[in-house]
Parts: C-alpha cells; sequence; structure tokens
C-alpha cells in the first residue's frame, strides 16, 4: 500500500531533499504550455496537409491531361500512317502511269525518227530499254555536263 503525500508536502519533501546551493530551482515546464499551443499545432498540420492534398490533386490532374494528349496523339499518328500509306500507293501508282507514258513516248519517237545516221539508229535500239530514272536533273543540264547530251535531250 502507498501512502499519498498532498501536493505541499510533496513539495516539502522535494525542497528538503535538494539543496538550494547545489541547483537552482526550476520551475517544473510541461510538454504542451497550453491549449492554444496543441490548437497551433494542428492548424499548422491542417495547412500542410491541405497543401499536400492540392498538390496531389495538381499532379493528377496533370497525369489525365498528359494521358489525354498522349490518346490524341497516337490517334493522329495512326491516321497520318494511314495517310502516308495512301500517298505511297498513290505516288507509285502515278509512277507506273508516267513509266506506260515514257514508254509510248519512246515508242512513238522511235517511229519518227529516220534511221539514217548511224548515232539515231543505234539509239533508237537502245530505247526499246525504259529510260526511266536514267535522265538527269534540271541541275547536272544547266552545269557542264549539258554540252553534247543537252542537244541529244533537245532531239
Amino acid at each position: 500500500s502507498y501512502d499519498y503525500l498532498s501536493e505541499e508536502e510533496e513539495r516539502g519533501s522535494v525542497e528538503s531533499s535538494t539543496s538550494e546551493d547545489s541547483s537552482p530551482e526550476r520551475p517544473y515546464l510541461p510538454l504542451v504550455t497550453d491549449e492554444d499551443s496543441w490548437y497551433n499545432k494542428w492548424r499548422k498540420m491542417e495547412q500542410k496537409f491541405r497543401i499536400v492534398y492540392a498538390q496531389k490533386g495538381y499532379l493528377e490532374e496533370l497525369v489525365r491531361l498528359r494521358e489525354s494528349q498522349l490518346k490524341d496523339l497516337e490517334a493522329e499518328n495512326k491516321r497520318l500512317k494511314m495517310r502516308l500509306e495512301e500517298v505511297v500507293v498513290q505516288n507509285q501508282l502515278e509512277k507506273r502511269e508516267l513509266e506506260g507514258v515514257i514508254l509510248e513516248l519512246q515508242e512513238q519517237l522511235t517511229g519518227l525518227i529516220p534511221c539514217e545516221n548511224t548515232q539515231l539508229a543505234q539509239l533508237s535500239k537502245e530505247m526499246v530499254t525504259p529510260l526511266v530514272n536514267q535522265w538527269p536533273s534540271l541541275g547536272t543540264l544547266n552545269g557542264n555536263e549539258s554540252g553534247s547530251d543537252g542537244k541529244l535531250y533537245r532531239r
């Protein structure tokens, strides 16, 4: 069984056990001095929570926005790939048509050229093979190589 001491007796026993010379008298300091400090701590924590929660919401919204932009870009990328495939197919068809036109013109040209000159006779025999992709660019015609070849193409 414990003997309970009153506060006055307890103070008296504490004062008698410590001498005033050895240590100065220090009042008891509670961890929390008053109700306001708990409230202030709670308010600060609540403010931090609200800031973090707002940042979280902002980041989530940013992620949703980026995901929607990514989906839009993926859809546009697919559309552009399909368009590119269509253009490539169309380009191949036009190339075949132009090759056919060139072959027809070559046949007509060989029929119109008289075979009096040996160079022209040889040229007309060579024209049976298609000349597609063998024509020089305009840059070479305007450059140094346009001397004798230019006359050949003009004929």
